[in-house]
């Protein structure tokens, strides 16, 4: 399944396209908009509740199904669920995941592209570390889902957490955890 992101998805041309994609094709869509004065989310209003359609709105927040993400707390599972890498599991990552520090039994939930960043906004994933290279382009709509779902994408070197940031001279990301958490 290909996932595909359209950023000003609730314009007349965008939200065509968007509708098209989820009617006639099995593929996922990642929507995030600004929702200005050219955005209607009237027009989409036939695909809202579609499982594999995912929309974002700066400070109103991430949505899937026509609900608020994330759909699942972690009071709502017995299991600690960290989602990896399934190509790219380093080291690194494994001390990191063997380091975590909970109560429940863990469970590793491999699969590939930003659709791990996603997981944690839906709260079907408690944490997603990636210890390993990625690209903005990798990253950018994931971490606008997961930022308006109320968790976070954190830059992290040697146990310490920062802001993640976009639009470097060089556009490969640092190691980064994607969680609940403090916002920086």
């Amino acid at each position: 399944m290909i996932k595909i992101l359209i950023t000003g998805g609730a314009g007349f041309i965008g939200s065509a396209v968007i509708r098209h994609i989820v009617n006639n094709t099995d593929h996922r869509v990642i929507n995030v908009d600004k929702l200005t004065y050219a955005g209607n989310l009237e027009s989409l209003t036939s695909i809202e509740n579609n499982t594999r359609y995912i929309w974002a709105k700066q400070d109103e927040g991430a949505f899937k199904d026509g609900k608020n993400l994330p759909l699942k707390t972690s009071d709502q599972r017995n299991t600690y669920k960290i989602v990896a890498s399934r190509s790219h599991m380093s080291d690194e990552t494994q001390t990191f995941i063997d380091a975590i520090d909970t109560q429940k039994e863990k469970e590793l939930i491999s699969i590939g592209s930003s659709l791990k960043i996603c997981l944690v906004a839906e709260g079907e994933a408690d944490i997603y570390p990636r210890l390993g290279p990625t690209m903005e382009w990798d990253t950018g709509a994931a971490h606008a889902v997961v930022c308006e779902s109320g968790k976070n994408l954190q830059k992290y070197k040697d146990g310490e957490y920062s802001k993640h940031g976009y639009n470097k001279e060089n556009i490969l990301n640092q190691w980064f955890v994607v969680q609940n958490g403090i916002k920086l």
